[in-house]
């Protein structure tokens, strides 16, 4: 009766407010659906943008105070039936707690509703944002007690054996509640300092999903929940969840939101606590591994699998010996600078004698140390042979020495950096008050605790920090074409080191993006050399704080929306698409699939000049069009331009800034045909000149014969 009446209220409440704007209903197929052609070519955005608000309506399949984000709260609602594109994410920043319950928390399993909302892109994920209307509500409850259903699909459907997302048949189930039977556990995956754990379902064909804790169900007591995470190779019946398609490297995943979701089989040994010692061996010392393995049916066998050397896979077995649940075994001395992986497999005493591996070797990276003669380096923390990126010594107490290269002071926290080394050098420090004491050149040593959080390695909680003098790191000047798009070989040695990008005159460093993430805004803007590609630029975070770990000390960021963000003093320049800078300095992260600069503060933004060129006056007022392009043997430009551009002239770059080809226009109202033949195959830059209004129209072109 309570609920009834609250819907007549949400109803009548508003019904003023939908007479001054009606806003039309459309079904979640209608926006979320994506054709089959565009899919095909890798986009997975539906019709309906960020501009368009609308009404939906749909199934509450979970209750909202199951969500786990904070600030804001999820539910995914979705049509009868599970069809194909039915099911949508909805987010609401800031849940209304006392107005009579009409904002998402109000919402329970069953809820049959309707949201008015705008739908926005996040991350690859459609989501529908309800409206924050005064008064009224964004969200009505049209009826309850429906019982959400979920859809069997299969593995294959949402990604492959690499964890690759499929969007030609995987898309469609966004958002859906799906489940998926007769799958194994293929991984665990401890991380945001072991706080938080993900695992990796495998079909019987190898094709592989990510489980995640996007809901209460799955998070561990240090994060509010009671999950007990399964054991590598743990047979699942059944398990079910909500499909999120991530595009931070791990393909489409599924968050079960009740410990109903997940149904075992059997259960193979529990692998846990695995240790070596010493951590760092020198070539004249064995190495001990030790873990405790644990079965309800007992521990039939278990033995430690080694190999010397990243390309070699021909792993020695090694029993391991038991006493009560510690199982332990050595490996023998080996030569100076040898890679050493190594797993363990356990076998219980059931009839069936599953299986498990700590970690699954081959389907997943084995663990991994270096023999270090000479004593651990920062290079040895950072550096993997794997594209996981994830260090040999996660979970290892270490001590290491570098030169600071960031600190509380400028970007916020602190990293230091092995001397003379191009690469694996940088690496951030937390958790020891010492830390706030260190300037910039400070040679320091360090002891503390290697973890990985989302994929970024760093030395968490310090004992001891301890200054021997000063050194001095200079910046590793590198193309930011590099870190467009994240690519181990060719970014992952990067993380944590001090980058500078820089310009030349004919070729200065421009912003080519001034939202990297637009319609969203994550404070991050896009750098490069050539001012008409973003495919070769890289992102720069600055001003955003909180947990992003960009500095608060920059005057450069690309919105008036984190002003309030930076520190007192602090003057705010907005920057925009075209202007320039003769180089920028930071602290390169990797941070949800992307690479990006992080600034430390104004010093480290060398020659900035607002954008130029069209911005003027007089280019505003010109016309230039340059075709074909691709051109093969020449290209022509029709213009119009400001009497005062008179003996204006198109000059022809090559993309490392050297004048290739000048040709004069006639008067500033005609047509001028270019050859190209002098020209090899590539791509150039042209700009049309005047020497009494500069750059009146740039823009690239590419000869193709």
């Amino acid at each position: 009766m309570i609920k009834k009446l609250l819907t007549v209220a949400l109803i009548f409440s508003s019904a003023g407010l939908l007479k001054a704007q009606v806003y039309p209903v459309k079904t979640i197929q209608e926006v979320q659906t994506v054709s089959q052609a565009e899919l095909a070519l890798g986009n997975d955005a539906g019709l309906i943008g960020a501009t368009d608000t609308i009404r939906v309506r749909g199934i509450v399949v979970m209750d909202a105070n199951l969500s786990t984000l904070v600030g804001g709260k999820q539910i995914w609602i979705q049509t009868s039936g599970n069809a194909p594109f039915s099911g949508i994410d909805v987010y609401q920043p800031t849940p209304a707690t006392g107005d009579g319950g009409t904002g998402i928390l109000a919402l329970l399993a069953g809820d049959s509703v309707e949201i008015t909302g705008t739908v926005l892109e996040f991350s690859g994920e459609t989501e529908l944002v309800p409206l924050n209307t005064t008064p009224g509500t964004p969200i009505n409850i049209l009826g309850g007690g429906f019982i959400p259903t979920s859809k069997l699909i299969n593995v294959a459907d949402l990604n492959d054996a690499n964890r690759a997302n499929i969007l030609t048949t995987g898309e469609q189930w966004e958002g859906m509640y799906v489940e998926f039977q007769n799958v194994t556990v293929q991984s665990v995956d401890p991380f945001s300092s072991g706080s938080r754990v993900s695992f990796n379902i495998i079909d019987a064909a190898g094709n592989k999903v990510n489980v995640s804790d996007r809901f209460k169900s799955n998070r561990l007591p240090a994060t509010g929940g009671t999950f007990i995470p399964p054991n590598v190779g743990d047979f699942i019946t059944s398990i079910k969840g909500i499909i999120i398609h991530s595009k931070n490297n791990r393909g489409y995943e599924l968050h079960p939101f009740k410990q109903s979701d997940i149904i075992y089989g059997a259960s193979a040994p529990a692998i846990a606590g695995i240790t070596r010692n010493p951590v760092t061996p020198t070539s004249t010392q064995t190495v001990t591994i030790q873990a405790n393995i644990t079965d309800l049916d007992g521990v039939a066998s278990a033995s430690l699998f080694y190999a010397a050397g990243v390309a070699n896979n021909n792993f020695v077995s090694v029993p391991m010996v038991a006493v009560g649940n510690s199982f332990s075994a050595t490996i023998p001395a080996l030569a100076e600078g040898t890679i050493v992986k190594y797993y363990i497999s356990a076998t219980d005493a059931s009839v069936g004698a599953l299986v498990s591996k700590i970690p699954n070797v081959p389907s997943s990276n084995p663990l991994f140390y270096v023999v270090r003669d000479a004593g651990l380096q920062i290079f040895d923390l950072q550096y993997t042979p794997f594209s996981d990126g994830n260090s040999g010594l996660t979970d290892q107490l270490v001590t290491v020495t570098g030169v600071v290269t960031a600190t509380p002071n400028d970007l916020g926290y602190v990293y230091i950096q092995q001397e003379n080394q191009l690469d694996w050098a940088g690496i951030l420090c937390t958790g020891n008050a010492a830390l706030s004491t260190l300037v910039l050149g400070d040679r320091v040593t360090v002891t503390g605790t290697v973890k990985e959080t989302f994929n970024f390695t760093r030395i968490e909680a310090i004992t001891s920090v301890s200054k021997s003098g000063t050194g001095t790191i200079t910046p590793l000047v590198l193309n930011p074409a590099v870190f467009n798009t994240y690519n181990f070989l060719n970014n992952e040695s990067y993380e944590g080191m001090l980058i500078k990008f820089e310009g030349t005159p004919l070729r200065p460093l421009t912003v080519v993006k001034k939202n990297a993430d637009a319609p969203s805004n994550f404070a991050e803007y896009s750098v490069g050399l050539d001012p008409f590609d973003p495919a070769s630029s890289s992102r720069v975070l600055a001003g955003r704080g909180g947990s992003a770990l960009s500095s608060l000390n920059v005057s450069y960021i690309n919105d008036s929306l984190f002003i309030p963000n930076l520190n007192p003093g602090i003057s705010p320049i907005i920057i925009n698409q075209g202007d320039r800078f003769t180089s920028i300095t930071g602290i390169m992260l990797f941070s949800f699939a992307n690479m990006k600069l992080l600034p430390r503060d104004n010093n480290d933004f060398v020659g900035y000049s607002p954008a130029v060129g069209l911005s003027s006056v007089y280019a505003a007022n010109s016309f230039v069009k340059a075709f074909p392009n691709p051109a093969s043997t020449s290209f022509t430009v029709n213009y119009t331009l400001p009497a005062i551009a008179n003996n204006a002239k198109v000059v022809v770059y090559d993309l490392l800034g050297k004048e290739v080809l000048t040709q004069k226009l006639a008067g500033v109202d005609g047509s001028t045909v270019i050859s190209v033949n002098d020209l090899a195959n590539g791509t150039y830059l042209y700009q049309v000149q005047s020497a009494a209004t500069g750059i009146l129209a740039y823009g690239k072109l590419v000869v193709s014969k």
